[in-house]
């Protein structure tokens, strides 16, 4: 204990070094309105407040300090802020604790003290710095405006961020707690407003601030470092702190190289690659005092005792260069080719430089073991490639030809943004590690070492480790890695998340984190890795991670990843292109509407060609200005948070002709945290459909694409359509394939559907309510009123439209308009088709005049014309919202003539376009109109009908009856089969009876000898016997084929086949109006309905395809051989003419099949 005189009170102290703020239990002084969050050893948390500071004597000096009051403190307490600031030492002696303070008095502080007088005090919240500064009012004409003039420029040099804090002048940053600048401050400064007049924007590497010129009176009041110069931060480059553009102000203000730039009022300084915005302001700043975090700020600083840590840990955990490697203790790697030979891929030259450029790499390599000498079959190139800007290169390994022959299945390796949300909103800490040359630390196997072998400068050198550009490195690698780590142990809140070579460590606390990092960084040393240690981020609260930028608050993109994208240059061929697109479709997520962005650059690809790559790009005003908003947007994306699995989520969703758009989000203290944007491209078949249709495949989409982070979890959709009882409705526009996956996927459990809310997507408030299935009947239309069902009173049009070819012309088209009047029949228009003649082509044009003449007028309109019904009433509404280009991006047919469509539907007043039935001979009113359509558009098409007369020979192919035998069984018919034969058409002609066309009226008397050819021994089908009887007439031919074949007297199905060792096979070619046949072939093996032959491979045959054939007395070659012979005209043997003549060499043996050779 000590005693300290506090306002001329001598009062008792305990030396407390575990206490964070000097403590009072009784009301010494006046209460200054600060607070503070403590917690005692009872565990319960306290908000206490401050004095004002007080006047304090102990030990010769004098000074003010503000004390915290707690009455349930047994004694005063002397904290660590106290002590501090009167530059206590405290010794530990066998004689007990002495305080030794700086004018050499010494306390020795009493022991024995009971149980009931130790206290512990210690911070709940992260500590506190002051911060006094003077806070820029909101003005039209002050220094904020003069940068928003200026902003779109001043980001087209570096991605630069919004500041952290509100534009300010910090005049001082107190971590030490100096109350004496406080009270002054508090009493002269704190609520007044200032006039601060700012001078030139400084723009640079690490932000964006303005030099702002202070008063006498004003600079009195800065107390920042000599190495800072009054500023105010207007924004900031993501890779840099706040803290660093003090120095970089005070280094433009002592820059004497500073000159034009070209840019009027824009001066630039070579040496600090800075540009300065001439300019002078005048705002309004109000003077405040603020308690801050100690890190705000330094989120980007490795905590305090991360150097501390480093110097604990083993020095051989550290890599010291690109070719100091490490060596783990696992089974060397092994895997399968699919080929045994050797594969040689010769080296490519390069420059002398380049080669030399990596010499060190390969005698670092082999000093390190990782190369060795190789006598080996095999080689593959290498490639020097230079590291930008730098003169340096790096050694790649071309293993293309390798990875193409791999046999062994490649080890997946694990999505890192799906891990990511593993990590909870509590975690604040982060360490990120960079293991070094991490492949090379897995030992090869001595079998497959040869394989990865390559020549460098005429000698041939091998890996013994795990090479780079190998398929299979980063999957065994990880898993490698991972059954490495399976043995640490984590303080609880702490989580490692690993992918490849990288390793991130998330903690709630800065103590668990360092004590995490600590053991992670032991268990690598102990299993052979190597760390980066310039790479390395221990305990921050932002790191840098695959590309992203990780806080507590969520993922941003990093630094190199904004400046890559915001400093790419204009691609001017299709490979660049292609390679921007990924490059910007890495981070897609960040923005919204990415796929409408890149519609322009997409389409200059599509223009020149995808496969195309050197093609050159013909870029234009539209494309070039997406191009450059697409880089802005995203060097300016704001980051994205993480989810929380304990709460809800939320999609919000748009979608517009080509393209559904989504937001996913959170609701956290009633706001909304988005944790991605969406953005999907329809398919072309979903384009040309209804709104409601596109709609409900696009929310699929959205599903499907947010499903990775919604994991399940319960998923509140936004949306004023009904989507699943849409989908489920007989009203659905697509396929019934398309139907059930779309129900598949909007029917999840964990999906819940409201029309309740601000959708962030559209930007609109609660989307309009309405019934899916009726707007979809109205949108499908092109026009909504237009109607199937005559209008009462409305005038009546028949168009119809004809096509022919003409002996001369070849084809030729027409169409024609007829009205109806109360005089009769009257032709509107009728004329011969311009243009591509067909008779589609003219329906349509024929539809379009009408639409014509009854400009302004309600109508109906008739036509048989299923083509153009179709197209009117439903095709065309989807041709133009399609853009009038098929599924494949191919322009419709008729494209011109449906565009004239969409516009003459909107002519007449009201209109119904009616599908009447073709050559009606009813003689109602609408048949006798249609006629009248069909025989005017015959006439101006110049068709004329034309009789055909059938006069057949006195014998026909398929018999050889005479025409006086077919008439005698003709007269042997039944009355009532001739009466049949007449209502059908058929004429009595010299005797004979013919059908309407000429053909012989097959009588029933030679019905079964007729039938019985036709059918064959090749037991031929229903629809080849018609091909075979097409000399033949009968009304109800079709019906006698099939109940003959079904009643056949011998039994025999169509199509089997009778048990035989040999059989033709038929050879089918379109050319041929009649069956031929190939063969013989031995049957080698039998089912019930097929056969397999030998000299055909494992094909199996259908017996319907085969005849049965004798045994043949020759064989296959001999007959060739034959057959050689008399083409060459020399026949060196006899021929076979001994032998019986078989199917294989007489084409009239078989009953009629003709025999091809094969």
């Amino acid at each position: 204990m000590l005693s300290m005189t506090v306002r001329d009170h001598a009062l008792p102290f305990l030396v407390d070094t575990g206490a964070t703020r000097s403590t009072v239990n009784q009301d010494i002084g006046p209460l200054s309105g600060r607070t503070m969050s403590v917690v005692g050893f009872s565990g319960v948390s306290q908000i206490l407040s401050f004095t004002i500071p007080l006047p304090t004597h102990v030990a010769g000096q004098k000074l003010q300090h503000p004390y915290l009051v707690s009455p349930s403190v047994p004694v005063n307490l002397l904290g660590r802020d106290l002590l501090s600031r009167l530059n206590a030492q405290i010794l530990c002696g066998q004689q007990g604790l002495t305080v030794t303070f700086p004018d050499g008095t010494e306390v020795l502080c009493a022991q024995g003290i009971g149980d009931t007088h130790q206290y512990l005090l210690r911070d709940t919240e992260p500590r506190f710095a002051d911060i006094f500064w003077a806070l820029l009012e909101p003005s039209q004409t002050g220094l904020y405006s003069c940068y928003l003039h200026w902003k779109l420029w001043i980001l087209s040099v570096h991605p630069y961020m919004a500041p952290p804090d509100p534009l300010h002048l910090t005049l001082f940053y107190d971590r030490e707690g100096n109350e004496c600048y406080l009270e002054e401050f508090q009493n002269q400064l704190e609520g007044k407003t200032w006039q601060l007049h700012s001078g030139d924007i400084l723009v640079g590497q690490q932000g964006v601030a303005a030099m702002v010129n202070l008063t006498r009176e004003q600079q009195s009041w800065y107390n920042m470092s000599e190495t800072a110069f009054p500023h105010i931060s207007l924004a900031l480059h993501p890779g840099h702190e706040a803290r660093e553009l003090g120095p970089m102000v005070k280094a433009a203000v002592l820059a004497s190289d500073w000159s034009s730039s070209g840019l009027p009022g824009v001066l630039r300084s070579p040496s600090l690659k800075m540009f300065r915005i001439v300019s002078t302001t005048t705002d309004s700043a109000l003077c405040t005092h603020e308690l801050i975090p100690r890190d705000h700020g330094r989120e980007k600083s490795d905590h305090p005792k991360a150097q501390e840590l480093i110097s604990s840990l083993p020095v051989s955990l550290w890599a010291e260069g690109p070719t100091d490697v490490g060596l783990i203790h696992c089974k060397p790697i092994s895997f399968q080719l699919n080929t045994d030979s050797p594969v040689w891929v010769p080296q490519y030259p390069h420059k002398r430089e380049a080669e030399l450029g990596i010499q060190d790499t390969i005698e670092g390599l082999l000093d390190s073991g990782v190369l060795e000498p190789s006598n080996s079959c095999w080689n593959t190139p290498i490639l020097p490639i230079e590291k930008k800007g730098t003169g340096q290169y790096r050694m790649a390994h071309d293993l293309r030809a390798i990875n193409q022959i791999l046999g062994t299945n490649t080890v997946p390796v694990p999505n890192p943004y799906v891990a990511l949300n593993n990590l909870s909103p509590e975690q604040a800490w982060f360490t990120c590690i960079d293991l070094a040359n991490a492949f090379f630390c897995l030992p090869l196997h001595e079998n497959v070492r040869d394989i990865f072998s390559f020549t460098y400068q005429r000698r041939r050198l091998r890996y013994t480790r795990l090479p780079q550009g190998f398929a299979l490195s980063p999957g065994i690698f990880n898993q490698v890695l991972k059954e490495s780590l399976a043995d640490l142990q984590l303080p609880d809140g702490t989580t490692v998340i690993q992918y490849v070579d990288d390793l991130l460590i998330a903690s709630t606390t800065a103590e668990s984190c360092l004590q995490a990092t600590r053991a992670l960084l032991l268990l690598l040393a102990r299993h052979g890795f190597k760390v980066s240690q310039p790479k390395l981020q221990i305990a921050r609260k932002q790191v840098s991670f695959l590309g992203r930028l990780l806080s507590q608050k969520g993922a941003s993109l990093s630094p190199a990843h904004r400046t890559s994208i915001l400093h790419h240059t204009k691609p001017d061929t299709v490979k660049a292109m292609l390679s921007f697109l990924g490059l910007v479709g890495y981070s897609r997520q960040y923005i919204p509407d990415f796929s409408t962005l890149t519609s322009p650059l997409r389409a200059m690809v599509t223009s020149a060609g995808m496969r195309n790559l050197n093609a050159k790009l013909t870029w234009s005003r539209n494309s070039e200005e997406a191009f450059i908003k697409l880089k802005q947007e995203l060097a300016a994306s704001a980051e994205l948070a993480l989810p929380d699995y304990a709460r809800p989520f939320f999609l919000d969703v748009s979608e517009t002709e080509s393209v559904a758009n989504g937001i996913l989000f959170q609701k956290k203290g009633g706001e909304r945290t988005v944790l991605m944007y969406l953005s999907v491209i329809l398919d072309p078949t979903e384009k040309r459909q209804p709104t409601c249709t596109r709609h409900a495949a696009g929310v699929a989409k959205l599903i499907n694409k947010s499903a990775h982070i919604v994991m399940g979890h319960t998923l509140h959709i936004l949306t004023s359509h009904s989507v699943v009882a849409y989908v489920n409705s007989q009203t659905f526009t697509m396929s019934s394939t398309r139907q059930q996956k779309l129900a598949r996927i909007l029917e999840a459990p964990n999906l819940l559907f409201t029309h309740e809310g601000v959708n962030m997507a559209e930007r609109l408030g609660e989307g309009v309510l309405h019934e899916c299935a009726h707007r979809v009947e109205k949108e499908e239309k092109a026009r909504e009123d237009l109607q199937s069902e005559p209008i009462p009173g409305a005038r009546n049009l028949y168009t119809d439209g004809c096509c022919y070819r003409d002996e001369k012309e070849g084809l030729r088209a027409g169409f024609s308009v007829i009205e109806e009047t109360p005089d009769g029949l009257k032709t509107v228009t009728a004329q011969k088709l311009n243009g591509p003649q067909s008779a589609q082509r003219a329906e349509v044009v024929a539809v379009i005049e009408a639409l014509k003449a009854g400009k302004d007028q309600d109508i109906n309109i008739y036509t048989d014309s299923a083509y153009a019904v179709h197209a009117a009433q439903v095709d065309l509404g989807q041709w133009m919202r399609a853009g009038y280009l098929t599924a494949k991006q191919e322009p419709i047919k008729h494209m011109d003539e449906m565009k004239e469509l969409a516009k003459a539907l909107w002519f007449p007043q009201k209109v119904a376009i009616i599908k009447c039935k073709g050559h009606d001979n009813s003689g109602s009113r609408v048949a006798m109109g249609n006629q009248a359509a069909d025989s005017a558009a015959k006439a101006a098409a110049g068709y004329h009908e034309k009789l055909l007369l059938v006069r057949p020979d006195t014998e026909t192919q398929m018999t050889k009856l005479s025409l006086t035998e077919i008439s005698k069984e003709q007269d042997l018919a039944s009355p009532e089969e001739k009466t049949v034969w007449k209502l059908r058409g058929a004429v009595l002609s010299e005797g004979t009876w013919r059908s309407p066309d000429g053909r012989l009226v097959l009588p029933p008397g030679l019905k079964d000898s007729i039938f019985s050819e036709a059918h064959g021994v090749g037991h031929a089908g229903i629809s080849q016997m018609k091909v075979d009887l097409k000399e033949w007439w009968h009304p109800f031919l079709h019906d006698m084929l099939k109940e003959w074949v079904r009643d056949s007297k011998d039994g025999t199905k169509d199509g089997d086949l009778p048990i035989t060792d040999w059989v033709l096979l038929r050879v089918i070619k379109r050319k041929w109006s009649e069956p031929r046949w190939t063969g013989p072939f031995q049957v080698t093996e039998r089912t019930s309905h097929a056969v397999r032959l030998d000299g055909k491979g494992d094909t199996w045959f259908h017996l319907t395809q085969c005849a049965p054939a004798v045994t043949p007395q020759r064989s296959l070659k001999e007959v060739r051989q034959d057959l050689a012979a008399a083409a060459a005209g020399n026949q060196t043997k006899e021929p076979h003419t001994s032998r019986k003549d078989t199917g294989q060499n007489n084409p009239c043996n078989e009953k009629g099949h003709r025999v091809v050779y094969p």
